[in-house]
């Protein structure tokens, strides 16, 4: 997807620099990729440093001028501080996606570590980033920001319980926020995807038999994904669900009593994880 066109707003300026979370996969390394064609020099983070690796590389072949390639536990607040004080002193980033997240499927009183962790990567992280970029793109008169959140988080999903909050607390701070920018210059975007092939489930979280598209349910390829969320951008959409049946179960889900999605839920997902 390499762009030729000028003044687009998604395009790079003043070579600037795009930040990535959680690229080894997925929806971070696709959105790594489409980034390094359009022409962004990268910074990219991940937990897997042969996965990090891997995807520097192909963000190279995909053009981008320079590589950054860290492995980052952004649980770890003395990591995340150095890094907020690095990005805020070069005032460089044109491009933030908040994309690093993970969910346990455990219950919520069985996990409290666990979901102390979650709340830092989820929400402090992505809070902590746009603090120190956004300024930036405001002075450099240009920069997009993109949360990672997830359609669950219009949902009530058992076993999923700080996952689904959290992300619900994402989408809020950036429909919020989004209004305290000029669109002009920062454009903010809170991408709530459905179901993905990515390995985030390699933990088992859905079972691979379950892992295909039936009835309304549609799974999305990540690069299905960072194509629809580019294109939102450009017409200044603050939140973007990519997939048309998506949409369709989250217009749905708005109308439908929340004692019937309580009910469905429990069906489903109490079977699914109860040992």
């Amino acid at each position: 997807m390499t762009s030729t066109k000028t003044n687009v707003f998604t395009d790079p300026r003043n070579g600037g620099r795009a930040v990535v979370t959680g690229a080894t996969s997925g929806i971070g390394r696709a959105y790594a990729i489409a980034l390094a064609r359009l022409g962004y020099r990268l910074l990219v983070t991940g937990r897997r440093h042969s996965l990090l690796e891997a995807v520097a590389e192909e963000v190279r072949q995909a053009g981008a001028p320079t590589v950054d390639a860290r492995v980052i536990e952004l649980s770890d607040t003395s990591v995340v501080d150095a890094l907020c004080s690095e990005l805020a002193r070069a005032a460089d980033t044109e491009y933030l996606v908040n994309n690093a997240g993970f969910a346990t499927g455990k219950p919520f009183f069985e996990d409290p570590n666990g979901n102390d962790r979650m709340n830092t990567v989820h929400i402090d992280v992505p809070m902590r980033l746009m603090y120190a970029t956004v300024p930036g793109m405001e002075r450099r008169g240009h920069g997009c920001v993109v949360n990672v959140a997830s359609l669950a988080a219009y949902l009530a999903v058992p076993y999923a319980s700080t996952y689904v909050a959290s992300k619900a607390y994402l989408i809020a701070l950036t429909e919020c926020v989004s209004l305290e920018v000029d669109p002009s210059i920062v454009r903010i975007q809170a991408l709530a995807p459905g179901y993905v092939h990515t390995d985030f489930h390699r933990d088992g979280l859905i079972p691979d038999r379950e892992r295909r598209s039936r009835g309304l349910i549609r799974w999305s390829s990540p690069e299905a994904v960072v194509k629809h969320s580019l294109r939102c951008l450009e017409k200044n959409q603050v939140l973007s669900v990519p997939g048309a049946l998506n949409r369709i179960l989250l217009g749905v889900s708005r109308i439908t009593p929340r004692s019937v999605l309580y009910a469905t839920a429990s069906r489903r997902l109490r079977r699914r994880y109860r040992p």
